[in-house]
């Protein structure tokens, strides 16, 4: 019997995204599709130990099931065994959201993202950092943190932290949220409300994200949340796609690391469904709104395309560029991420991601529905 991994992430509704091995000998309303997005009534059952293969996509999603388990396709359902490199994956479609940003859900749950990207849980105390250039950003998290922990908050800058560090750790603590918020995104806010999921985004973004109006896009620097490592930038892009949101994990230029850029025809959607609280980003996201035009339909050439490899290193000892060959070849490099860059965004947008590699994993215990019905696994859509 084919099946897809215990950790992976289902869409139920009302509830939130859950991995499905926590889901057997329920009956659940789980994301399928049938004409668009629906939620249809299914059990979930455990279908014995399997070996798995592992599918990493360009665009970062990743997914491990048995090997004969049918993906969609644009070519029919195939085999997850027998894809090949730049098949096409059909990636989850949600309509965009709609909810108050100033509810008590909404904001606690900014906190929760901003700590997450500049804070921190540790010693029983929890803390968020700010610096000069977010004023109206550390104002509006004090107000929260005064409603919800009382006292007098006074707005910290220059690097300095909010008072009410015992009190904050205390209450974050009570619905399940630890130090390895900063490795692991909390089952709280995965489980969550639409309100939770929007303010956790809206946190994150806020705190560390870099509108680039040079070249039109929504950037989440990876090294500035991640801690090299990718499960929380798999999870932000499918907080993203319960949202409405498309995006893709991006390689960096030079001395860069990946970056989650959030596609073109999304950043209207991410403007007025999630949107930011640190008033020079707000500004800057309006602007980067109200100019941006999406890229247009993928092509057949897109799949073809490759990263650029930045090989030498400046750093090194060996490093030598005194005839500027290197610095005129990453001029090149940096023409191909571009054009990279938005082959990925054309694929998002029109609702596929593209397959970079199938793997052998290891063997582990497999999960399924019993009814005969497509549904999305970590994002895409398995049969």
């Amino acid at each position: 019997m084919s099946g897809i991994a215990g950790d992976t992430r289902v869409w139920i509704d009302g509830r939130g995204m859950w991995p499905i091995s926590e889901l057997v000998g329920q009956t659940c309303a789980i994301a399928t599709h049938a004409n668009g997005l629906a939620f249809q009534p299914a059990q979930v059952v455990e279908a014995g130990t399997r070996s798995l293969v592992q599918i990493t996509t360009r665009e970062g999603i990743v997914l491990r099931l048995t090997a004969d388990r049918r993906v969609v396709t644009d070519h029919g359902d195939v085999a997850a065994a027998e894809l090949r490199p730049t098949g096409r994956l059909q990636l989850l479609h949600a309509p965009s959201l709609a909810v108050n940003v100033d509810a008590p859900k909404v904001k606690l749950a900014e906190i929760v993202g901003w700590i997450t990207a500049r804070g921190s849980i540790r010693d029983g105390e929890a803390r968020l950092a700010f610096g000069p250039e977010d004023s109206g950003a550390s104002e509006r998290l004090t107000a929260t943190l005064a409603a919800f922990v009382g006292g007098n908050a006074s707005s910290p800058l220059g690097g300095e932290s909010l008072n009410y560090e015992r009190r904050l750790c205390q209450m974050l603590t009570g619905v399940g949220i630890d130090g390895t918020l900063r490795h692991s995104l909390p089952e709280w806010v995965w489980r969550g409300s639409n309100e939770v999921v929007i303010g956790y985004l809206r946190g994150v973004f806020s705190a560390v994200a870099h509108i680039d109006d040079a070249e039109l896009q929504i950037v989440l620097p990876a090294h500035s949340i991640f801690e090299d490592d990718p499960s929380l930038c798999r999870a932000a892009q499918l907080l993203l796609l319960r949202c409405g949101v498309r995006s893709a994990r991006s390689p960096g230029r030079r001395h860069e690391r990946d970056h989650l850029v959030i596609s073109r025809g999304s950043v209207a959607t991410f403007a007025t469904t999630i949107g930011l609280f640190a008033p020079p980003k707000l500004a800057a996201l309006e602007a980067l709104r109200t100019s941006i035009k999406p890229l247009g339909p993928p092509t057949a050439k897109d799949d073809t395309l490759r990263a650029p490899r930045y090989v030498e290193d400046p750093d090194n000892e060996d490093y030598d560029d005194d005839d500027g060959l290197i610095a005129e070849a990453d001029v090149h490099r940096d023409k191909a991420l571009l054009k990279y860059r938005a082959a990925a965004d054309r694929r998002v947008e029109a609702g596929w991601v593209s397959v970079a590699s199938v793997e052998r994993d290891v063997e582990d215990v497999v999960f399924d529905l019993r009814e005969a019905l497509p549904f999305f696994a970590n994002g895409v859509l398995v049969r």
